[in-house]
């Protein structure tokens, strides 16, 4: 690990774009409004337990949101499928949800893709979405962009701000087309016209890479502000990083440390780095040595090397700042 922040590149989108896609998928199980009060409960239930698929559908949103009663994952399933069973699309999807995540049910990528399937092909975007996503990554079937593609525009039609984003990211990377930078941020803006903030993020991107043509450093803060204002970590570290480089806007320590610490506490790992050497050169925040060692070390206990299985009770034990000295000397002797 480089000493100084000045060392840290633009954080580049494709894993964060992994995630902000299974984030999509985990908002589905929030799919009713929280209105529900005792008596109607009771009310829910009883047409539920008389076959009502749209009462089963209620109880599974309820039991997967805890609203009104305790959250209860496996209730939340079971009632899932009774409405899945019956042919209820977004019920479909959102059992294949729990089958993705693991959530009241084993988790199973193919019995996901078995209930996206059912529900995308009664037209619901946000199935045709999640099956793509599983193409896409070749999650419980076999990979194929194609298939990915063509669900994606289906989904994307709808104005699936997910989907856009995908399409726009297949095109970016050229993954089953032809890349095409022009193509890529057509997709990317139409989900960032709708407040999709991974979509902000990956035009921002585009445009540092100088991917994006006509509007250079003006469209790189932009869009990365516009990402980073919705707490979208990644976006949150290059803003703090343009500020603390000078890059594109003022060079404002302050700026960059306040941006490093948003998502330094969402424990992106780079800005963890960042604040803490922020810390201890004394820019934009007065020197602490505790902060920064505090923050270096939050950083090293998430880094993926050969001692991950025992860093934590190395943490657990000592705390940030020990177990910072104890894993830099054990690193140093590996």
């Amino acid at each position: 690990m480089n000493t100084t922040s000045q060392a840290f590149n633009i954080h580049t989108l494709r894993v964060l774009n992994r995630f902000a896609i299974v984030l999509a998928l985990l908002i589905t199980l929030f799919h009713i409004p929280l209105i529900y009060a005792d008596a109607q409960f009771d009310e829910i239930r009883t047409k539920a337990l008389q076959g009502d698929a749209e009462s089963q559908d209620n109880l599974c949103s309820l039991f997967g949101r805890g609203a009104g009663v305790a959250q209860d994952y496996k209730e939340a399933a079971k009632w899932c499928r009774k409405a899945a069973e019956q042919g209820l699309a977004r019920t479909q999807f959102a059992l294949g949800v729990y089958y993705f995540n693991g959530h009241g049910v084993d988790q199973d990528y193919k019995e996901a893709v078995k209930w996206y399937r059912k529900s995308a092909e009664q037209g619901y975007a946000d199935a045709q979405y999640g099956l793509g996503y599983m193409y896409e990554l070749s999650l419980g079937v076999v990979q194929d962009y194609a298939e990915a593609m063509r669900l994606y525009r289906l989904s994307a039609e709808q104005g699936n701000n997910a989907a856009q984003n995908a399409i726009g990211m297949l095109y970016y990377e050229g993954q089953g087309v032809t890349q095409n930078n022009a193509l890529a941020l057509q997709w990317y803006r139409k989900a960032a016209e709708q407040g999709y903030p991974a979509a902000q993020f990956n035009i921002g991107v585009m445009y540092y890479n100088g991917d994006g043509g006509w509007g250079g450093y003006r469209e790189v803060e932009y869009w990365f502000r516009k990402a980073a204002e919705q707490g979208f970590a990644s976006a949150q570290f290059n803003l703090g990083l343009m500020y603390d480089k000078g890059q594109y806007v003022k060079q404002d320590y302050t700026e960059a440390a306040k941006w490093y610490r948003k998502a330094a506490e969402q424990n992106h790992i780079k800005a963890q780095y960042a604040l803490g050497y922020m810390y201890r050169d004394g820019k934009g925040v007065p020197k602490d040595e505790k902060e920064f060692f505090k923050w270096i070390g939050k950083a090293d206990m998430q880094r993926e090397w050969p001692r991950t299985g025992w860093m934590g009770a190395v943490r657990a034990i000592f705390g940030y700042t020990t177990g910072y000295f104890i894993m830099r000397m054990i690193r140093s002797l590996w």
